[in-house]
């Protein structure tokens, strides 16, 4: 299925950044879906939490394609 570990977690990286991408998309549109624990449930924080986290997740992901090669 996977080469090596470090292919899974490349595609695990992608996946991941990907879904936090589609996350911020439809909490844009609508934020009480995504927050519905917290008081104040605005799109600043989406853009917070799953914004931080897609731009993590998908920068370590074009690192690892950068640094870790396949054989």
């Amino acid at each position: 299925m996977f080469a090596s570990s470090y292919e899974f977690i490349q595609y695990l990286l992608l996946w991941t950044g990907l879904f936090s991408v589609f996350l911020v998309i439809v909490g844009l549109y609508k934020p009480t879906i995504l927050l519905w624990w917290e008081d104040t449930q605005n799109r600043i924080r989406i853009l917070r939490v799953y914004g931080i986290s897609a731009i993590v997740l998908l920068s370590l992901y074009l690192l690892s394609l950068v640094f870790i090669q396949s054989p």
